[in-house]
Parts: C-alpha cells; structure tokens; sequence
C-alpha cells in the first residue's frame, strides 16, 4: 500500500494556508487548496484549467498523492510550484498575479528536498508528523532528514518575511499599471474613431500627422495671433 503523506511544510498566502507535501523529490500542493486563494469556485475550477491544457502540465508539473482525510487516507490531485505558478498565468482571477509574484520569490528561496525521503504518516503519531525516511535507513540519516526539513521550513519563513513588506507597494503599483493600461486602451479606441470620422469626410491620416508636426502648429498659432495682422 502507498505510503500516506503528511506536510512537510506550511506556506501561507495572504491568511491561507498551503500545506506542502513531499513526494519524489518535489514539493506538491493539493488542488482542493489552490482554489480557494485564487478565488475559483472550487476544485474542478482548477481542474479544467489543467484538462484544457495538457501540455502545460505534465508529470513534473501535476501529480496524485494519497494524504489523510476526514473520510480516511485519499488520492488527490496535487500541483508543484512551477504548476502553481502555471495555474496564476492562466487563471484570469485577480489574486492570480499576487499569487504569482508571490510564488516566485518564495520557489528562489527553496531548498533541495534530500533524495529518498519523504514525510509520510507514522501510526500512533501525531498529526503533523515528523519527517522520517524509508523503512530501514540508519537513525543518522533519519536525523539528517529531519534537519533538512528544519532547514527547508527556516528558508521559507526568511523568503516570506523578506518578500511581504513589499507584496502591499507592489500590489498597488500592478493596480495602476492596470488601470494605466485600460486608460491607454481608451484613448486608442478614441483616436481610432476620430481617424475613422476624418477618413470619412476625406482628410487623410498623412495629413493629420502634418497638422500635428510641432513646426506647423507654431505657424498657426503665429498666424492665428501676432502673425495674422490683427495685433
């Protein structure tokens, strides 16, 4: 029988938690989770985005862990960080940026996952278990899990906590940027439409641009006032 996952760590996104398990020699987080910080309906919100996308997730990307539930051990269906970050670019919902920025910096600060171990669950032990190795390793390298684990969890605390204090500016300046860019999109369709109206009553783009030119503006303005005799 498969081996039952415990986390091995726990990341926190704007108040909500990721629980990050261990499982050939990468970090999974379950779908089910991932839904909710990027404001998705629910689970199979996620999971469409990863059916109509195959080759954006593949093995490396997504994967099925067996983790404990209310209802006993599942199979679920779970995304690495690169396959979280490959979810905020084609989500579409807001916190799908933050998300993203966010994930990026912490996936810097990562430590390698020690070849061979995994956080599984122990019977009679608590429910945040320990991480241990496979059946039969030496105690020695039973500890030396546990410490690159210590380590693991201790670089993702000093990534987040160098990162926050600047989500908040960059948060806002990605809303400007937004609203900069509808603005221009706005202006666009406008002169869009007053080029249409002039094709239509026959000026010619060429012509405008002329009229436009710094040069023949000061001509008319000096024509219109001093120029034009009536000073």
């Amino acid at each position: 029988m498969s081996d039952v996952l415990m986390p091995a760590e726990a990341w926190d996104f704007n108040g909500h938690r990721l629980d990050v398990f261990w499982d050939k020699g990468e970090r999974w987080i379950r779908v089910a989770q991932i839904a909710r910080p990027l404001e998705m309906a629910n689970e199979s919100s996620v999971r469409s985005i990863i059916d109509r996308n195959p080759s954006d997730f593949g093995p490396a990307r997504v994967h099925k862990i067996r983790v404990p539930t209310p209802g006993g051990p599942q199979w679920v269906l779970a995304v690495s960080p690169m396959g979280a970050l490959r979810l905020c670019m084609l989500g579409g919902t807001p916190p799908c940026v933050a998300m993203r920025d966010w994930l990026e910096q912490v996936v810097q600060g990562l430590a390698p996952i020690p070849t061979g171990f995994a956080a599984r669950k122990l019977p009679g032990k608590p429910e945040v278990a320990p991480i241990v190795s496979a059946d039969g390793v030496p105690p020695e390298l039973e500890s030396f899990a546990r410490q690159q684990a210590n380590a693991t969890y201790r670089a993702v605390v000093a990534a987040g906590a160098a990162v926050m204090p600047f989500v908040p500016r960059i948060r806002a300046a990605y809303a400007r940027k937004a609203a900069l860019q509808r603005e221009i999109g706005a202006i666009d369709r406008e002169l869009h439409e007053i080029y249409e109206e002039a094709r239509g009553k026959g000026v010619r783009k060429d012509s405008i641009k002329q009229a436009l030119n710094p040069p023949v503006l000061l001509t008319a303005f000096a024509l219109d006032g001093e120029g034009n005799g009536n000073g």
